[in-house]
């Protein structure tokens, strides 16, 4: 069984499409969301980006490999109305972003690695759940 951190971004329909792309992952048959982020409201970054986006972060629970999972993952964001994989794509307005920021076999692992976004750290001041899964048994 391998643990996942999870980002989700959408600044097309936000609150939609952050809702969807949950219920879609819970509708896999072999994920499991075991807890999900207040979502984080920033502002559009960068001359191309027009809206606001909202960020999020959740922890899975999977026995899918990290590649058969990235492969579900963006067959999620092209149901949910995410342009097909090109380079101009990361400089487009989104209906949905879903990223795997962390993998591990166990849930302390998931976050020995810092997170490389500020808008994510944000997030974990935001989710003072993820403490009780985070602390060490005892």
């Amino acid at each position: 069984m391998f643990y996942y951190l999870m980002g989700l971004g959408s600044n097309i329909q936000p609150q939609k499409h952050l809702i969807d792309a949950i219920r879609s992952l819970n509708a896999q048959m072999e994920v499991d969301v075991l807890a999900q982020s207040p979502v984080l409201v920033n502002p559009p970054c960068g001359d191309s980006f027009h809206f606001v986006f909202h960020n999020q972060l959740l922890l899975l629970q999977s026995p899918l490999l990290k590649d058969t999972l990235k492969k579900r993952l963006e067959q999620i964001e092209l149901t949910l109305g995410r342009e097909a994989k090109t380079p101009a794509r990361k400089l487009n307005d989104r209906t949905i972003d879903i990223d795997i920021i962390s993998a591990g076999k166990t849930i302390r692992a998931l976050f020995s690695t810092p997170l490389e976004e500020d808008y994510n750290r944000k997030i974990m001041t935001l989710w003072p759940e993820i403490d009780y899964l985070i602390a060490p048994a005892s």
